[in-house]
């Protein structure tokens, strides 16, 4: 996995976050009500030249504006630091699966896990996140799986195993 998939998987991850969500909505429900003052309060200028325009939310419009854009590129850079200091995301894994169990073979050794030993999964694109704890999960490449087999069959197989995929 390279670092810019990783990125891209773990943001749209905490893009789908309840939180993250409704933090994002209030911050743009906050920004079109500001920007409407804004556009407002000009308009009234324009129309009456008598009229003093209320230049107090302007800098909070800024920090808001600020806000939204610095938040997803922090997100990002954290995700790209994250992904330098774990040294077993930059190695190649080989998955078998079965009906019984997955296995993972890398440089770095191999592993088994049985299917009930997982919690969940998630689909992100052509990813497929297999999660054996909350905080850690195996990242499964899709468009690498191996024929006769397909990325469906994989799926299919993970249902089987009782496994909800979010």
């Amino acid at each position: 996995m390279s670092a810019d998939e990783y990125v891209a998987v773990n943001y749209e991850l905490w893009r789908r976050q309840p939180r993250t969500r409704r933090l994002n909505w209030l911050l743009y429900i906050a920004l079109v009500l500001l920007t409407i003052s804004l556009v407002l309060g000009i308009w009234q200028y324009v129309r009456n030249s008598a009229a003093e325009i209320s230049w107090g939310f302007v800098p909070v419009w800024a920090l808001a504006v600020a806000f939204a854009i610095w938040r997803p590129w922090q997100v990002k850079q954290l995700l790209r630091r994250g992904y330098a200091q774990n040294a077993g995301l930059h190695q190649p894994i080989d998955y078998q699966f079965d009906t019984k169990s997955i296995k993972g073979s890398s440089v770095a050794g191999t592993f088994e896990t049985r299917w009930k030993a997982l919690h969940h999964a998630v689909c992100v694109g052509d990813w497929l996140l297999l999660y054996p704890s909350q905080v850690a999960c195996y990242y499964v490449d899709t468009r690498r799986v191996i024929g006769p087999a397909t990325p469906d069959d994989l799926l299919e197989l993970v249902h089987e195993q009782g496994l909800a995929v979010h």
